[in-house]
């Protein structure tokens, strides 16, 4: 309302800032267009936001008569902004409106509990459906559980860069040591976990085990370095042949599955290194994305097809390799592993949704 005008009826007004939902009764929930962020003994609400080079937030106090708003224009120095606009907030209120935690004594069963929650956890703020999906699990956070009960959360750091400690207050809630923040899990319909945090715009899922971001990164390592060293021994067993004489006698098919083969390892190779290159660049890049590299994505998605091509090749190479008992055992246990690289391959690019671009 400004004079004798108002944009909003009061029942409007006070629809928005009240609690539409939330997942854990006793954590921050969603308003209407607004999320509470209750601290230091006060009901807030509020709403950030960001676009490419402003990050602002806005914080609202009813029963202070109090709104505070904070805007930078660029992300700072190792994107700083974002934590330094929470800090900025979380000091005036220290000021302003002094306030201790109550104490709590952990519950009987502290350890088992954080044991049972350890983890990763996917961010629901994520994306699924097109090729970002690969960003979203290596960036997934993961939950560790200490002997004391305590967990720690690499997703969630202090202004020191260190990761924050949590004790349990209450069964399934923990607080941030020295600090306000709290953290909530539950279970879903599926039985898997959730961890609900203060910030209640995001909630974390328990990843399947085939979404496991370490799972996938080891598997991207293996797989690459299987195919690296298929490249780099096919020459050094050319000249351990030469050094001693040994002449390389293949039939037609063998021949030709030989040289298929090699071009398979070389896409595979391409497009594991294409994707991670990629990734490194695109989070360093402003603006539309899908637009600016839109070039680099038909490549490597026109790789990733060929690549699950020569998949089927290697994948059948190995297992008519292994079923000749006329050839050398090396031979034979190369092309497997080499087969097995190829399977591995074809999972991670349809399960991190590679050959999909999609919006993002």
């Amino acid at each position: 309302q400004y004079g004798n005008t108002r944009i909003l009826s009061a029942q409007t007004a006070a629809e928005m800032h009240s609690r539409q939902f939330g997942l854990v009764a006793s954590m921050n929930g969603m308003d209407l267009g607004f999320y509470q962020e209750s601290r230091n003994g006060l009901m807030i609400f509020g709403h950030g936001g960001d676009t490419v080079f402003f990050h602002s937030d806005l914080h609202l106090v009813p029963s202070a008569n109090l709104g505070f708003f904070v805007s930078y224009n660029s992300a700072g120095r190792e994107e700083s902004a974002g934590t330094a606009r929470s800090y900025l907030w979380h000091q005036f209120l220290d000021r302003y409106f002094p306030y201790k935690p109550p104490a709590a004594a952990p519950p009987a069963n502290t350890a088992a509990d954080a044991a049972a929650v350890a983890g990763s956890y996917l961010s629901s703020r994520g994306w699924e459906t097109s090729f970002m999906k690969f960003a979203s699990v290596l960036s997934e956070a993961r939950v560790t559980a200490g002997a004391d009960g305590t967990i720690e959360v690499d997703a969630f750091k202090g202004l020191n860069g260190k990761v924050k400690k949590w004790h349990e207050i209450e069964p399934m809630i923990w607080r941030e040591a020295g600090g306000q923040g709290r953290l909530a899990f539950r279970r879903d319909a599926a039985g898997r976990w959730e961890m609900v945090v203060d910030f209640p715009a995001v909630v974390y899922r328990q990843a399947p085990f085939l979404e496991n971001g370490r799972l996938v990164q080891t598997a991207l390592v293996v797989i690459a370095a299987i195919f690296l060293l298929a490249l780099v021994l096919w020459p050094v067993a050319a000249l351990v042949r030469r050094r001693y004489g040994i002449k390389l006698e293949l039939g037609p098919m063998d021949g030709r599955m030989r040289r298929l083969v090699k071009l398979a390892c070389a896409i595979n190779l391409a497009v594991l290194l294409g994707w991670t290159i990629f990734f490194s660049i695109a989070g360093r890049q402003p603006g539309n994305l899908s637009d600016q590299l839109r070039p680099v994505l038909d490549l490597l998605m026109g790789l990733g097809i060929l690549g699950v091509a020569g998949s089927l090749v290697v994948i059948y190479n190995g297992l008519r390799s292994w079923r000749r008992a006329d050839r050398w055992w090396w031979t034979r246990i190369t092309n497997l592993s080499i087969a097995l690289a190829g399977i591995a391959f074809i999972w991670l690019v349809f399960s991190m949704n590679l050959l999909r671009i999609g919006r993002f």
